[in-house]
């Protein structure tokens, strides 16, 4: 696992450039205790939606991050999680909240 640093931004630059044209949000996630950054599209409803026909939790929150990673490769991010598989659930709750579905919200009787 690695992190993005400034050379690594620096050279991706182009491509996040690219990935903001084809995509409304790209957000970059980076996990606090293993050493793991990764550039991500925000996901739709219609990406929620499949995620969630999945038999279960873990199932669900793969198919998420696979279906919104852009860097690193999926191939490159799948062979982390056959060392690390809980980095899943993280970057899945950070894509759900990214998009807004969790978002709290007020109600006031009137």
């Amino acid at each position: 696992m690695a992190r993005i640093t400034d050379k690594i931004y620096n050279e991706l630059l182009p491509k996040i450039e690219n990935w903001k044209q084809l995509y409304p949000e790209v957000i970059m996630i980076q996990l606090s205790q293993d050493e793991f950054d990764g550039i991500f599209r925000v996901p739709t409803l219609e990406d929620i939606k499949l995620a969630n026909s999945a038999q279960n939790d873990i199932d669900k929150n793969r198919q998420l991050v696979l279906s919104c990673i852009l860097y690193p490769e999926p191939d490159v991010f799948n062979q982390l999680l056959q060392k690390r598989a809980g980095i899943i659930t993280p970057i899945a709750t950070k894509l759900i909240e990214a998009c807004g579905v969790t978002q709290e919200a007020i109600v006031k009787k009137l």
